[in-house]
């Protein structure tokens, strides 16, 4: 039997992804620098999954082979206990939605705040991502996004053609 559970992980100012020009491939271009750590909150819930995947392993009589070790991809310790975190791959994040090119990237159509006829339309623009896939979102934000465009561009408001 395996148990597995997944946690959220909160937005944090400090995590983001950047450019340094110290930092480039071999043509030149600038490479993403990735500052992430996991916020308390998140510690708090993998520690709490971890006691209660322990309850139930001793509640149906199972032996718990749970083995953490430090030279485990994803290894971290938290408060005396290790333990190994690995991504859910429901990828978001990187370009903000926001109301104010003060603290966002984008505006609630997707556009970006520097660029008129920029659209930055996907999982970018969720500061977060709960244990949920992210597809129904994405698509929910695709939607209303080109409809945006597509009464920018003087066509339909909606999907089937029917003004909003």
């Amino acid at each position: 039997m395996l148990i597995d559970s997944m946690v959220e992980v909160l937005p944090e100012m400090s995590n983001r992804i950047t450019v340094d020009p110290a930092y480039c491939d071999q043509l030149g271009n600038l490479r993403p620098v990735i500052s992430f750590s996991i916020p308390p909150y998140t510690l708090e819930g993998i520690a709490m999954a971890r006691r209660v995947s322990k309850r139930i392993y001793q509640r149906v009589g199972a032996e718990d082979h749970t083995l953490y070790e430090a030279t485990t991809y994803g290894w971290i310790n938290y408060q005396g206990e290790g333990y190994v975190i690995r991504g859910g791959n429901h990828w978001a994040g990187t370009h903000l939605m926001g109301t104010s090119a003060r603290d966002s990237v984008v505006d609630t159509q997707q556009r970006s705040w520097d660029h008129d006829n920029l659209y930055l339309v996907g999982a970018g623009s969720m500061p977060t991502a709960g244990t949920s896939n992210t597809t129904l979102t994405i698509a929910a934000l695709s939607f209303r996004t080109a409809e945006h465009i597509a009464k920018a561009l003087g066509g339909p408001l909606t999907a089937t053609g029917n003004a909003a």
